[in-house]
């Protein structure tokens, strides 16, 4: 019975991956023609430029211009990641006790909601989060 059990989820990880490695795989080249694409663009602004301007304005105004998109691109990527406020530590061990014992239920009732939906993606991450939570009490109690 756990040896189905166990087929079956291998199974499912595998599909899981499979479609992973073709979306990344996908991704990937859809970066490779994004990234020559604006590789072209840069060739097509500078001889466009450089017949007005000449070589060094030119070269000066796409570097300035390539570093100000950086420089905003990095601004927006960082500006949303505050950190949380630290939890408060367990006063006693009864406190801990119970803590463990609510992040238990919250998993388990993960795990049937995802095997009720029937959802595969979500059907791996409870069977992960059940496992991981069943070493962490494992190795508390």
């Amino acid at each position: 019975m756990i040896g189905i059990f166990v087929d079956a989820v291998a199974a499912e990880i595998g599909r899981v991956l499979r479609g992973l490695t073709f979306r990344a795989l996908l991704t990937l080249v859809a970066f490779a023609l994004l990234l020559a694409a604006f590789i072209s663009a840069l060739a097509l602004l500078f001889v466009y430029l450089q017949a007005a301007f000449g070589t060094m304005p030119t070269l000066a105004a796409i570097a300035g211009g390539n570093v100000l998109a950086a420089a905003i691109l990095l601004a927006i990527a960082f500006s949303g990641t505050r950190r949380p406020p630290p939890r408060k530590a367990a006063r006693s061990e009864a406190d801990a006790v119970a803590a463990t014992i609510d992040a238990t239920q919250r998993a388990v009732n993960e795990a049937a909601d995802a095997l009720r939906e029937g959802s595969h993606e979500r059907m791996v991450q409870a069977l992960t989060t059940a496992i991981v939570t069943g070493i962490v009490l494992g190795r508390r109690l």
